[in-house]
C-alpha cells in the first residue's frame, strides 16, 4: 500500500513493514501451539504500528470499510463497561478490542502476493505439522479414546483446525490452483481433518461442514457430494467413540447439551435484567448462579454461544453493533469472493476465508469463540487477508504491464450485458482503444462501458458478423483484440499479448487462444468445448468478419500461431439464461441455412442431433463433466434438432387449403 509517507525514509519504512509483517506470521501462526508468543508477537506488531502512524503522521492506518463499525463497537463496549456490574474487570476484558489490530496490521504489512503466500503458508503448514505430532500421540484409556490436545485446549484446537482446514479446501477446489499448491495443499489438509476427527469438538464438526457446503455451493458442487459421502462412510466405518460423539449432538439428555441449554435460557433472563448496556464484558460466573443451579463447574462462566453472550454482555446496543460489524464482513467477504474469482491465489484465500468465517459463526453457536484468543486471532486475520486479497487483485490488474499498449485495440458487441461488461473490459482496462458497439440496450451496459472507454456505438441490430466488422472499422491499432461480453482475460494472458505486441518480429498475422468456458458455473473441460482454440488475436488489415446472422467465423489471410493461456468465458451460468437465448439462436441460424438454400431432410432431425449428443457425451467425454456435462450434451443436440426443424419450417412449401368440391 502506497501512503506517500512523511517523514519516514524508504529503508526504514521498509524495514517497518517486514518487521510488522514477521511478528505478524508469528501471532498467527503460533496460535496452534502456544498463546503467548502469539500474545507477545501480537503487542510487539502493534507497538511498531503505533511508532509507525506517529512517524507517519496518522498515514500508516489502512481505511477500511469496517471502521464506522469498528468505532461504534468500541462505544458499546466503553459503555458495559462505564455502567458494569464489574466496571475493573470489564475494563480489563476490553484487551479482545485490540485483537481488529490483527485486520489493519494485514493489510498495513501483506503488501505483495509474496508475502500473503508465505504467511498463509507458514499457518497452514504449522498447524499441519502440529496435527502430525498429534496424531502421533493419540491414546486410549479404558477402550476410549483420549481428546487430542496437546498443544492447546481441544476445543481451541479444534476451532483452530476447522478454520484452517477450510483455507487449505479452497485452494485445493479452485480450478486455477497450481498443481503444486494443490499437492500442498492436500497434503495439509489430510492431517488437519484428521487431528480435528480426534479433537471430538462437536462445534467444529459441524463448522466444518458448513464452511465446506459453502464451498460447494459458490466453486464446485462435487464438494458438497463428497461432504455427504465423507458423513456417511464416518457413520458406518468410524470408532465406536467418534460415532457417539457425532451421535450425541443430537442428544439433549446429555450433560454438556443440558448444560447449554441451561446457559441459553438463563442467558436470556440474564438480559432481560441488564437490556440495554449489559452486564460488562466479565466472567459471569458469579452473576450466573444467583439464577440457577449450575449441572458442573463449568457452567455458567460464559454462555458457549456467541450471540446470547454478547447480548448479555454488552446488552441490545452493544449486540446490534457487533452484528452490524459480522453482516457487514459477511457482505464484504462475499463481494471479494466474487470480484476475485478468476485469479486462483486471490480468489482461493478469499473463498477460504469466506468459508472460514461461516464455520466459526456455526461453531459459535454452540461455544464463546469470540471470546477465545486464538479463535479471534484466526478471525480478525482471515477478514484481513480477504481484504488483503481485494487490493492487490486491483493492484494486479491495474498494475499489468502497459508498455507499449497504444498498439491493442479491444472490440466488443454488446446487448443487455450489464451484469457482464465491467468485469469484461476491466480486464482489458490497460489497452488505450477499446471499441463497444451495443445493439440498442435498455439496462446499464452503455453507461457502464462508458466508464472505460468513450467509444461506445449505440446501433440497430446489425447481425454478429456486421457488428464486428463495424467495430473493427472504428479500431486504430494494428493489433485487434476481439471478446464477447461474458469473456475475460486472465493476468496471464494478458502479459502474453502484451509480449507479441511488443515483438515487432512476429511473422503470424493473428493467434488463436484456448477459450476455459464456464456453464451453469463449472468449467466444462470436456464435451469437445476445451480447449476449442479460436483466432482472437489478429493485426487489423489481415481479418474480416463473415456476415452470419449467429456464430460468425473470423476470415483472416496469413499464418497463425498460439498462445499459452486461455481466456476466461462465463457463459450460461442458470439455464434461463440458456434457454432465453435457445429461441433466438435457434431462428438466426435457421435463416442462415435458408439463405444458404440449404434444403431440409430427415437426416437432419433424426441423425444429427442423436449423433451430436453421442459424439459429445461418449466420444469427447462429456460424461466426466458430471450433470453439468449430461444437461449440456441434451440442450446441443436439442439445439440442432430445434435449428433444423425451423429450416424445415422456412422452407416447407405453404399449406392449401385446395378448392371446394
Amino acid at each position: 500500500m502506497d501512503f506517500a509517507m512523511e517523514g519516514v525514509a524508504g529503508k526504514q519504512r521498509i524495514f517497518i513493514l517486514n518487521a510488522i509483517y514477521s511478528f505478524l506470521a508469528i501471532t498467527v501462526a503460533s496460535v496452534s501451539f502456544s498463546v503467548a508468543v502469539s500474545s507477545i508477537a501480537m503487542g510487539t506488531a502493534i507497538v511498531l504500528w503505533a511508532y509507525y502512524l506517529v512517524v507517519s503522521k496518522g498515514h500508516a492506518f489502512p481505511h477500511t470499510p469496517l471502521d464506522l463499525f469498528f468505532l461504534f463497537y468500541l462505544v458499546a463496549e466503553i459503555l458495559s463497561t462505564v455502567f458494569s456490574v464489574e466496571p475493573a474487570a470489564s475494563f480489563v476484558n476490553m484487551k479482545r478490542l485490540f485483537l481488529i489490530s490483527i485486520l489493519y496490521l494485514a493489510l498495513l504489512s501483506l503488501d505483495t502476493e509474496l508475502k500473503l503466500k508465505g504467511i498463509l503458508s507458514l499457518l497452514i503448514g504449522v498447524a499441519a505439522l502440529l496435527s502430525v505430532m498429534e496424531i502421533f500421540s493419540l491414546t486410549s484409556i479404558a477402550g476410549h479414546f483420549i481428546r487430542v490436545s496437546l498443544f492447546q485446549y481441544f476445543l481451541t484446537e479444534g476451532g483452530i483446525k476447522m478454520i484452517l482446514l477450510l483455507l487449505a479446501l479452497s485452494f485445493i477446489i479452485h480450478p486455477f490452483t497450481p498443481k503444486l499448491w494443490r499437492i500442498l495443499a492436500i497434503t495439509s489438509a489430510v492431517p488437519l481433518l484428521i487431528g480435528l476427527i480426534l479433537t471430538q469438538t462437536r462445534s467444529s464438526w459441524l463448522g466444518l461442514i458448513a464452511g465446506a457446503l459453502t464451498l460447494g455451493i459458490i466453486k464446485n458442487k462435487k464438494l458438497i457430494l463428497f461432504v455427504l459421502a465423507f458423513i456417511i462412510i464416518f457413520v458406518l466405518l468410524a470408532p465406536t467413540d467418534f460415532r457417539e460423539r457425532a451421535a450425541s449432538i443430537f442428544d439433549p439428555t446429555t450433560t454438556s447439551n443440558l448444560t447449554r441449554i441451561h446457559m441459553i435460557t438463563t442467558g436470556w433472563r440474564m438480559f432481560l435484567d441488564y437490556p440495554l448496556v449489559g452486564t460488562g464484558d466479565i466472567d459471569l460466573r458469579k452473576l450466573y448462579v444467583t439464577y440457577i443451579t449450575p449441572l458442573n463447574d463449568a457452567e455458567g462462566g460464559h454462555l458457549h454461544n456467541n450471540f446470547m453472550m454478547l447480548l448479555v454482555t454488552l446488552g441490545f446496543i452493544g449486540f446490534f453493533a457487533i452484528m452490524a460489524i459480522f453482516i457487514k464482513i459477511f457482505l464484504a467477504e462475499l463481494e471479494i469472493v466474487r470480484g476475485t474469482r478468476d485469479h486462483w491465489l486471490y480468489g482461493s484465500t478469499a473463498l477460504g476465508c469466506l468459508a472460514a468465517y461461516v464455520g466459526f459463526h456455526v461453531n459459535g453457536l454452540f461455544e464463546w469463540n469470540f471470546g477465545d484468543h486464538e479463535i479471534a486471532v484466526l478471525l480478525w486475520f482471515t477478514v484481513g487477508a480477504a481484504l488483503v486479497s481485494q487490493r492487490l487483485h486491483s493492484i494486479t490488474r491495474r498494475s499489468t504491464p502497459t508498455e507499449n499498449n497504444h498498439n491493442l485495440s479491444v472490440i466488443v458487441i454488446t446487448q443487455n450485458e450489464e451484469s457482464n461488461i465491467v468485469d469484461c473490459l476491466q480486464s482489458v482496462a490497460w489497452a488505450n482503444d477499446i471499441v463497444v458497439v451495443d445493439s440498442k440496450s435498455v439496462d446499464r451496459t452503455v453507461e457502464l462501458a462508458k466508464q472505460f472507454t468513450q467509444k461506445v456505438f449505440v446501433t440497430d441490430w446489425l447481425g454478429y458478423g456486421a457488428a464486428k466488422n463495424f467495430a473493427l472499422q472504428k479500431a486504430t491499432n494494428e493489433w485487434v483484440l476481439w471478446l464477447d461480453a461474458d469473456e475475460r482475460l486472465t493476468l496471464a494472458l494478458a502479459s502474453e499479448i502484451q509480449e507479441v505486441i511488443r515483438n515487432d518480429s512476429i511473422a503470424f498475422s493473428g493467434f488463436e487462444v484456448a477459450r476455459r468456458a464456464f456453464f451453469l458455473g463449472r468449467w466444462i473441460k470436456h464435451c469437445g468445448w476445451y480447449p476449442g482454440y479460436v483466432v482472437r488475436l489478429f493485426r487489423r488489415i489481415a481479418v474480416t468478419f463473415n456476415t452470419s446472422r449467429v456464430h460468425e467465423k473470423l476470415e483472416y489471410q496469413g499464418a497463425v500461431g498460439r498462445l499459452k493461456n486461455d481466456i476466461l468465458h462465463y457463459t450460461d451460468e442458470t439455464l434461463f439464461h440458456y434457454l432465453s437465448k435457445f429461441n433466438r439462436y435457434t431462428s438466426l441460424a435457421a435463416e442462415d441455412l435458408i439463405e444458404a438454400r440449404k434444403k431440409f431432410s430427415l437426416y437432419d432431425v433424426l441423425v444429427r442431433p442423436p449423433f451430436l449428443f453421442f459424439k459429445m457425451y461418449v466420444l469427447r467425454l462429456g460424461f466426466l463433466d458430471g450433470m453439468h456435462g449430461l444437461i449440456l450434451c441434451l440442450l446441443s443436440s436439442a439445439y440442432v434438432f430445434t435449428k433444423y426443424a425451423k429450416l424445415w419450417e422456412g422452407t416447407k412449401s405453404p399449406v392449401k387449403t385446395g378448392d371446394s368440391l
